[in-house]
């Protein structure tokens, strides 16, 4: 159960996902940018999108305080698309707003923490030890 694994998990996995749950907070706004950019009024179908990503994203970091070993190569994954998909629509990056590029490059950089709390002692053993 992962609220009691909240407690037990070592203090770096516990940032890592409130380093998650926050970069999905900053996705909200740039959800809402997004959709304003592309269609000109909020869209719901830009919502459906960030929803499933949500989504996943809720049930690897849930995970990720169980201790589940696919859960941090899940984070991984995450955080290579988001980058890749940054970098490869880069000409959109410079079109945006400088609110929406800020929350952007912050979003990205939270990635580097968590992968860091991750892939590292002790929260590396968090994983071991729940093999």
């Amino acid at each position: 159960m992962w609220l009691i694994n909240y407690r037990n998990a070592p203090k770096q996995v516990v940032y890592a996902v409130k380093l998650v749950w926050l970069g999905l907070l900053l996705d909200l706004p740039l959800s809402y940018f997004h959709s304003i950019r592309i269609n000109g009024v909020f869209s719901f179908s830009v919502d459906y999108i960030y929803i499933t990503l949500l989504a996943i994203a809720v049930f690897v970091s849930i995970n990720i305080l169980d201790g589940k070993n696919w859960a941090r190569f899940a984070q991984l994954t995450l955080a290579l698309i988001s980058w890749a998909l940054n970098i490869y629509d880069f000409n959109e990056f410079l079109q945006q707003g400088m609110p929406e590029q800020m929350i952007n490059v912050t979003d990205m950089l939270c990635d580097i923490p968590i992968l860091y709390f991750l892939f590292t002692r002790p929260g590396k053993d968090w994983f071991k030890k729940n093999l």
